[in-house]
């Protein structure tokens, strides 16, 4: 039995597509990510939207308020207006 190899050739449009798609992937990744997520279930729970919270992140410490953090139903949202 003989394994058969493929090669995809891309041409330019395709690749500069790709490319644009990925760094618009990153770019939406890094906005919902930017501060913090929460799912909206937890986010209930929280009574005080005021609350600080603080993250560390390596040797350093963030205090971000609670009701910066990006929330679930905020997403499908946040992809649309990028991709607009």
């Amino acid at each position: 039995m003989t394994k058969n190899n493929y090669s995809i050739v891309f041409d330019e449009e395709q690749l500069n597509l790709k490319e644009e798609c990925v760094r618009l992937g990153k770019n939406i990744i890094g906005k919902i990510y930017n501060i913090g997520f929460i799912d909206d279930e937890s986010a209930l729970k929280v009574s005080n939207k005021e609350l600080i919270v603080i993250l560390k992140n390596g040797n350093s410490i963030k205090e971000i308020p609670f009701f910066k953090f990006t929330k679930t139903s905020q997403i499908l949202p946040l992809i649309k207006a990028e991709l607009l």
